[in-house]
This record gives structure tokens, sequence and C-alpha cells, in this order.
């Protein structure tokens, strides 16, 4: 008889038992590096589930815990990459887990009573320093968490009415959307992130947003593709939030710095009809996925005070397919986002290494719903256009993608090359491997070079302008210039 080291071998060279090893000490290195970087009971509620194309996948069992270690994310991955050099880690990615943990926090018996919360104190701050303030706000952040999932163990978590408890912690008043009858939000899976929250009673998910309807910005831009621009331009609605977490977001001050007004169904439902007396082509919602009860009802009212123009849906296609359902009886033309098939570039720079999966279902699932139909004066009432944001240094992963849509999508949707993209200004180390050049007129040629050969007509190319001069800033009433739109609302 072989002993059991004896069957490995034989099984196993020994790099790969070598590899095996080190991934073992991977997972198993989670605490004491959560405890090195101060990160208090992380051990207990996240975790490393997965190591996949040099991508840590950790996995949590509330929203805020991730919202914890997405703070530390670059300080973590740089931990990682120090201990483990051999196993060439690039990221990490968070998600929540579908399953909860073993209970850190026992339910008490019904003879003892919980300890009351200790009381809150000011604290002086004026002379810390910003670590220690930062330190500070991570502690009561990581406290807050503790407390709620004691309160979850005790059975009063529901006892305060959902929106006297919305009120007191968030000051939004959801009446005026009436969100308590939105069962979409009330265990929140409208994105793959599935977070689960209750955001009809102000708990929040990865996107940020509780269940109020948030806009930055709306107004008529005349920068879109020719069938959605027209002669008259396109009235855009900017949404407050995102689910995806792109590290060099053009809109970053509504998608990352919670840029936005809460608005109820009324004023929403002004806003599109402003925009259809103004001029305006069609409506055109920007980055709505965390908000699609809200803006489904607000567009299905519309409609019965005097809408008529097309609705499109303008979003990054990180969305479930039963998200979409929901927009079969409002949305006319759909615009969304192809942004990689690369699952490591999908987690490096967008924080979803599942993106190109739930991206491609979610297309497909439009171009069954919707078929190209223009009207009279050209403008698209019904289809499918499909953008890919062209990364510089890295033109494989947009090979991949337009192979994709030619195998795919072509006689079914347009295309939409974007060259725009804008190398970002911080260098926060997470970035340190985004594309640090605009795209040059090599690799522009390049790109048509192969729009050429996989047959691609049907659609639109941006011409080449390396510049940022049509970055959008959110802080002005008009956050484009004044030739590219006109303001019509604004935060």
């Amino acid at each position: 008889m072989k002993k059991a080291g004896d069957l490995l071998t034989y099984f196993f060279d020994q790099k790969t038992l070598s590899s095996m090893y080190t991934s073992s000490k991977l997972f198993s290195a989670w605490p004491s590096i959560a405890a090195k970087h101060k990160i208090a009971a992380a051990e207990t509620h996240t975790r490393v589930v997965e190591f996949d194309r040099r991508v840590l996948l950790i996995e949590a069992e509330h929203p805020g815990w991730i919202q914890i270690l997405q703070l530390k994310q670059a300080e973590l991955v740089r931990e990682f990459q120090s201990r483990f050099p051999e196993l060439d880690i690039v990221g990490i990615s968070f998600r929540l887990s579908r399953t909860p943990f073993t209970p850190s926090i026992q339910t008490p018996t019904p003879t003892s009573r919980p300890a009351p919360p200790e009381p809150l104190v000011e604290e002086n701050t004026a002379n810390l320093s910003d670590k220690e303030r930062f330190d500070r706000s991570m502690k009561r952040l990581e406290q807050s968490i503790i407390t709620r999932e004691q309160a979850r163990a005790r059975g009063d978590f529901n006892k305060e009415p959902p929106k006297e408890r919305w009120v007191k912690l968030h000051h939004e008043d959801p009446t005026p959307l009436n969100a308590s009858t939105w069962t979409e939000l009330k265990h929140c899976m409208l994105c793959p992130r599935h977070c689960g929250v209750n955001r009809t009673a102000g708990e929040r998910g990865y996107c940020g947003e509780s269940a109020t309807l948030r806009l930055a910005s709306a107004g008529i831009h005349k920068g879109e593709e020719p069938p959605i621009t027209g002669t008259r331009g396109s009235g855009t609605i900017f949404v407050s939030g995102c689910n995806l977490g792109c590290t060099f977001c053009q809109n970053y001050q509504i998608s990352h710095e919670a840029m936005g007004r809460a608005v109820d169904i009324p004023e929403f439902v002004a806003i599109c009809l402003n925009l259809q007396n103004q001029g305006a082509e069609n409506i055109n919602i920007v980055t709505g996925t965390h908000a699609i009860p809200a803006l489904v009802a607000g567009l299905k009212q519309a409609r019965t005070e005097g809408l008529v123009i097309p609705t499109l849906w303008n979003s990054s296609a990180y969305e479930s397919l039963e998200a979409l359902s929901l927009l079969n009886d409002v949305i006319d033309v759909y615009l969304p986002d192809l942004k990689t098939l690369d699952t490591n570039l999908a987690a490096r720079f967008f924080n979803a290494p599942d993106y190109p999966e739930y991206a491609t279902k979610a297309i497909l699932r439009m171009l069954d719903t919707r078929t190209l139909k223009t009207a009279p004066n050209s403008t698209l009432t019904s289809g499918v256009i499909i953008r890919h944001l062209v990364l510089p240094g890295y033109l494989e992963a947009t090979r991949a993608t337009l192979r994709w849509f030619a195998e795919q999508c072509k006689g079914r949707a347009l295309i939409s090359i974007m060259t725009q993209y804008t190398p970002p200004k911080n260098t926060n180390t997470q970035l340190k491997d985004a594309p640090k050049h605009f795209m040059n007129k090599q690799e522009y040629e390049t790109v048509l070079g192969w729009l050429e050969e996989f047959g691609i007509e049907d659609g639109f190319y941006q011409e080449l302008a390396p510049d940022s001069d049509w970055l959008p800033d959110f802080t002005r009433y008009n956050p484009f210039s004044s030739t590219l739109a006109t303001a019509v609302w604004h935060c």
C-alpha cells in the first residue's frame, strides 16, 4: 500500500503541489491580514472564497463590510502581493454572500437582557491627523454593522416602522415614491451584486442608494450617436449612484461621490415633460439600473400625462434578466455598454469579474425584445446600440469584443466605438495598471481595421480627439459645454 504522500506525488507533480499549498495559505492568511490592517471583526464576517485569473474574491455577509474593505482595497492588494509574490495577484473583488455565515453573535436567552448601546459622544477631532480621523470613522462604521447584527439576532430589528427608521437614518422621506410597495427593493437583487438588502427600509447595497430616486442633472444632449441625437438632441437624465465600480468613470461625481437630489414621481414626470417640451428627440435614462422600480413608475405616469417621445435605457449592461423584464413596457431603445469580455480586466477596472457573463446575457435579452426601427427623421424608435470604449494599451480586449459582436449581434444591433478614454488624474495605486495615455492614431487605425476584418458596417465610431474638454462637471448647472448640451434641470 502506498503512502498518501506517494499517491499525491503520483497524480501531481511538485510544481502543482507547491501551487496548491500556496493557495491554501492564501485563504488561511486572510484573518491575520485583516487584523494587521485594523479591520475589526472582519475575520468572522468576511472570507476569501476564490482565486481565479490572478484576482482574489472576498465574500462578506453584509454590504457594510464590503464598503470597509473597498476603502482599504489598495493596501490589501499590496499586502497580498507582498506575502504571495509567486501568485502574481493583480486585484481584489468583493461580493455579498448568498448564505449567512456561522453566527458569531449568539441570540440571548429569554431571561437575559442585552446591555443598552453606549451613547454616542461627540469627539473633539480638531487636533487629530487625517489618519486618526479615518481610523475613527472606520471604527464607527464597523460598530454600527455589529450593532445591526446584534439587533437582528435579538429579533427586534424590524420593530420600528420602516418609514420612521429611514427618516432617522438618512433624513429621506420615501412616502412620495410609495417605496414600501416595491417588493423588488425589499430584498434587492436588481443587479448581479445580489446585495439582498432592504432598501425600502433605508438599507444600502453596493450602489450606495436607498429606495429614493435621486437625480443629478437633466438636459438636451447633442453628443450622442446620430440616430439618438437627431436634429434636436437627446433628453438625458443622469441618475445618481451606480452598481459598477469603474476606476476611471467620467461621471464619478454622481457614481462615486453621491452627488444628486431626491425627487418624487411628480417631479420626475415634470422633468420628462419639460425635456419633451424643449424639443428633445427622446428621454435618455443614464445609469438607472439600481433605480428601476422608481423609474418604471415614473415613466408609466409620464405616459399618462402626455409623454410621447421614445424612451432610452443607457446602462453598463451589468444587470439581471429579471430586472430587465421590468423595463419591457416602458423602454423603446437600449444603449448598453459592452466594456470587456476579459474577466481579469473586469475585476481590475470595473470591480466586477463576472461582468462579461452578465453583460452578454443582458445584451442578448435586449436583442430578443427590441428590433431596429427608425422614425421618418431617421431617429431610432426601437432597437439596440451597443457601445464599447476602447482602452489604450488593451486593444486585444477590444478585438475580442468586436469578434463577439460580429458573431452574436451583427444585423440585429448597431455598434458604437468610443475613443474618448481619458487617463485618470489621481495616482491611486488601484489605478497603476490603468492606461496612461489617450488613444493614439496607430491604435485608432488598428481598431478600424478590425471593423473591416469582421465585416461590421452598421454603426458608428468617434473621431480621434485626444483631449478632455468634453468631460462633464456636475457641480455646474450645465455639466457640459453650451455647444454640447442645454441644461433643463440640476440638483
